[in-house]
């Protein structure tokens, strides 16, 4: 399997992720040492990590979906990227949608203007709980879990609900 570290793959679950199958192999159980569990319940799924050029071609895919979706796509989104990359498990439709459903919470409710406020009162609330957590750990959890909890925290108070994907968006953003 030494190939598998020439190649360049890597290994992620929801919980865990690493670099390298080398990292991987250190940290595994010590049954094998081609054993890829960490002794985590998580499913491990090895992927090839992409080239620049087929990066554009996963880029664009999403894009597209994004138009099917009517929505513009932004040159600067992070999960765009990180499925460019291949540094995540999701589809291309899969990550247009969540795209979608979050640039509709940007055009219908206050989650823009609350993000950042929310994000620093998560932090500062995990720091109290855990005293002996740095500030990058901090930030790197608050930075994953703050805006999804966000997220579900407004569609639920605000009583919205997510728009039907299966055929084209029917709001307009400027409207709302």
């Amino acid at each position: 399997m030494s190939s598998a570290v020439e190649i360049g793959l890597v290994g992620e679950c929801a919980s865990h992720r690493f670099r390298s199958l080398k990292r991987m192999r250190r940290l595994a159980s010590p049954r094998s040492a081609s054993d890829i569990s960490v002794g985590c319940v998580h499913a491990w799924r090895l992927k090839k990590k992409t080239g620049p050029m087929h990066a554009d071609a996963r880029t664009a895919e999403v894009h597209e979906y994004q138009r099917q979706y009517g929505m513009t796509p932004r040159p600067d989104s992070k999960l765009t990227l990180l499925y460019a990359r291949g540094d995540t498990a999701l589809r291309a439709d899969e990550v247009a949608r969540e795209l979608v459903c979050v640039d509709y919470l940007y055009g219908t409710t206050l989650y823009g203007e609350i993000l950042e406020g929310y994000m620093r009162e998560v932090a500062a609330l995990l720091r109290r709980a855990f005293p002996g957590l740095s500030w990058t750990d901090t930030w790197r959890i608050v930075a994953f879990y703050a805006p999804i909890a966000l997220r579900l925290q407004m569609v639920s108070a605000c009583g919205i609900r997510m728009p039907q994907l299966g055929a084209r968006l029917v709001y307009c953003p400027a409207a709302c």
